[in-house]
């Protein structure tokens, strides 16, 4: 099985993108989170809580190591979903450079915080270590984005840009395009590199 992996940050578009490409595929689909979370049978924020991201990161690279192994005798295209501080884990990255064909889906710190400005509270590397409250936030005059959500965003992209970039094998810049355009980018990159006919 040839599979198609999704990195970016949080709020990138990887699963949406992901579901619409599996839609117009055929592929099966991944959600790497999901997966965890199905595995273990706590919620992210669950995990993160009783054993901290150390653990977290620890029962990502067990998924994900079994998610790669466990299709490698299988025929088709999956698509898979990273979460967005899978690569931070230098053995995930090279797994996913080595075994997929990674597409980073790049996001500039705006277009992310625009998109999580809704959705952050769940997402223990922002809402957590941030120490953002939705309901005590400060809004960046005229946006309605919290003020801390957007330096943190700035602070883990920083961090984390080299990474993505370094484990891609595509960028896709995603400013200003909604999820179906993206996934129709998509398409015919995975014929032009055999992953799909």
């Amino acid at each position: 099985m040839k599979i198609l992996s999704l990195s970016g940050f949080m709020g990138c578009g990887k699963s949406s993108v992901g579901r619409i490409l599996s839609g117009l595929t055929g592929a099966a689909f991944i959600d790497l989170d999901e997966y965890i979370e199905n595995r273990s049978g706590e919620k992210i924020p669950e995990i993160f809580a009783s054993e901290g991201e150390a653990g977290f990161r620890t029962k990502e690279k067990e998924c994900l190591r079994d998610i790669i192994s466990g299709s490698c005798d299988k025929e088709g295209l999956l698509i898979l979903s990273l979460g967005g501080g899978t690569l931070t884990v230098a053995e995930c990255a090279e797994i996913i450079h080595k075994d997929t064909l990674c597409i980073y889906l790049k996001a500039s710190a705006d277009t992310l915080a625009a998109n999580l400005a809704n959705d952050y509270a769940g997402r223990p590397m922002l809402a957590t270590e941030a120490g953002l409250s939705a309901s005590e936030d400060k809004k960046a005059e005229g946006t309605g984005i919290p003020d801390a959500l957007r330096k943190r965003i700035g602070d883990l992209m920083s961090a984390r840009e080299e990474v993505y970039e370094s484990a891609a094998h595509i960028i896709i810049n995603t400013d200003g395009q909604d999820f179906t355009a993206i996934a129709g980018q998509i398409v015919p990159l995975l014929k032009s590199h055999c992953y799909w006919a």
